[in-house]
């Protein structure tokens, strides 16, 4: 058995799991830094990360960056 894929797998998780912890807009704009991704973009896989539509990602982001 190949114990590296499992590795790496719960690995993946919970750095997805961690992701979803940190605030939308604060992820948003980590991915933007890191990953060079447009805010479009990064909100995209914020909202894969977090199993949630692009629309409500897009209202929660807009709520926090307006406060």
């Amino acid at each position: 058995r190949d114990w590296s894929s499992d590795v790496c797998s719960s690995d993946l998780a919970e750095a997805l799991a961690q992701a979803a912890q940190t605030p939308l807009a604060d992820r948003v704009n980590a991915l933007i830094q890191t990953d060079g991704l447009t805010r479009m973009d990064a909100l995209k896989r914020a909202a894969r990360e977090r199993g949630i539509s692009k629309s409500q990602a897009w209202r929660e982001y807009e709520s926090a960056v307006s406060d």
